[in-house]
């Protein structure tokens, strides 16, 4: 019998044992001699993929891209940008500062941004996004509007009134008498400044990276 017996089948009422599977799986032939190429292996009785065993030819043409070094590099495109729970670049992705970096290094990530967020010539800027946060761009359907794409946006507070109440003025005797605030003139006072440095929502600072 050959590696693999695909004629015998299993009852309803049958149960799987070790002889059984070897009326399945001829343990006796299958072994290292009985693969094909350098794709798998028998170590400790298993069956293993070899280390670096896997190719395009192996698999069929077209079906792995020799570009793409790791799994995720096929599912998140150069430019996608991300932010971590660590202070550091992890590997594939470079921190998003504004830093000038070479177009032929970072070709992939050229070719996706271009020099969008600035650089001219062999280098390009990245998006710098420290002390940021990050917007949608467009014109919501509720009329809500960015700033312009990839452009930074100064804090702002938006235009608003506060309805003001003094006391009436008086006459010499004391007594209320609201005629007299065309006659003594009412003047303009500024309060005391309260509040920090600018106007934010309760946020956590993470590490912005990009992907290359």
């Amino acid at each position: 019998m050959g590696v693999v017996n695909t004629t015998y089948t299993f009852s309803g009422t049958d149960t799987i044992t070790s002889l059984k599977m070897n009326n399945i799986i001829d343990d006796t032939t299958f072994t290292a001699d009985a693969i094909i190429g350098t794709t798998l292996e028998v170590a400790s009785g298993k069956l293993k993929i070899r280390s670096a065993g896997i190719t395009s030819n192996e698999l069929g043409a077209g079906s792995v891209n020799p570009s793409a070094t790791t799994f995720a590099d096929s599912l998140l495109p150069s430019g996608a940008v991300m932010a971590f729970a660590m202070n550091t670049s992890p590997a594939g992705w470079i921190a998003a500062d504004g830093a000038s970096v070479s177009t032929a290094t970072y070709a992939a990530l050229f070719a996706a941004i271009g020099y969008t967020y600035g650089g001219s010539g062999g280098s390009f800027n990245l998006p710098d996004l420290r002390g940021y946060f990050v917007r949608g761009s467009g014109t919501n359907s509720d009329g809500t509007v960015s700033g312009a794409f990839a452009a930074k946006q100064a804090d702002e507070l938006k235009s608003h009134t506060h309805t003001m109440y003094v006391h009436p003025a008086t006459d010499n005797g004391g007594n209320s008498n609201p005629a007299r605030f065309n006659d003594i003139g009412l003047g303009s006072s500024t309060t005391q400044a309260t509040g920090g440095t600018e106007t934010r929502p309760k946020n956590i600072a993470m590490f912005y990276c990009i992907k290359i």
